[in-house]
């Protein structure tokens, strides 16, 4: 290995940290622009308020709401893989990059939900878009678990249980696909399961307990 190269390993170029901080800043602000689709007709009066707000905001507070649990999710689905990488690579910071976009446009698919919530269309574009995350999210521990990115004592369980976790959310986006045909709020509901869900302890917890 030459001067440079050395200099180059030494200063580790890629650095995980500078790549959690991205995915942070990143979630950061796509989980914070959603509240902005939420607002009040210009023209509505006191009296016209209440119904508004039950039959209208709540509604929409409701979804944005779902959408920013998902968001949380999934940053903390992220957080968790970060604790186990020692080294990164150009290819494990692309496939981040690509999870990122994908979470980045949640919020756009969640205020096409909020303007248009009875259209099916657009309840399947959300699917396809949390589909897009759960993939990329995939991509990114597959490919740290194949190329020993990983902390080698615990690489391999971990990814056992994050797999399971990962297969848990496309089975309710597929089944919301189809419920929505009958019902787009129940469709709704079901999508937005897998984050509830994640919220119950389970054998991952055992990796980030500090002594």
């Amino acid at each position: 290995m030459g001067n440079r190269e050395q200099l180059m390993s030494a200063n580790r170029i890629l650095t995980k940290a500078r790549l959690g901080s991205l995915t942070d800043d990143i979630f950061a602000v796509a989980m914070t622009i959603m509240i902005f689709r939420l607002e009040l007709p210009a023209d509505i009066t006191s009296m016209q308020l209440p119904d508004v707000l039950v039959h209208s905001v709540l509604k929409d507070l409701l979804i944005l709401a779902g959408s920013f649990v998902i968001l949380g999710s999934q940053w903390m689905a992220m957080h968790f893989q970060h604790g186990f990488l020692v080294n990164i690579d150009r290819s494990y910071c692309w496939l981040t990059l690509a999870f990122l976009l994908v979470s980045c446009v949640v919020p756009f698919s969640a205020n096409l939900l909020v303007q248009f919530p009875e259209d099916k269309l657009v309840i399947y574009f959300y699917a396809g878009n949390l589909m897009l995350s759960q993939l990329t999210q995939w991509a990114t521990i597959s490919y740290a678990t194949r190329n020993k990115l990983n902390h080698p004592d615990d690489a391999a369980l971990a990814y056992t249980f994050v797999m399971r976790r990962i297969l848990i959310a496309p089975i309710c986006y597929i089944s919301g696909i189809f419920l929505a045909s009958w019902s787009i709020p129940l469709a709704f509901f079901v999508m937005i399961l897998p984050p509830v869900l994640y919220i119950f302890p389970s054998s991952l917890d055992k990796f980030t307990r500090v002594n």
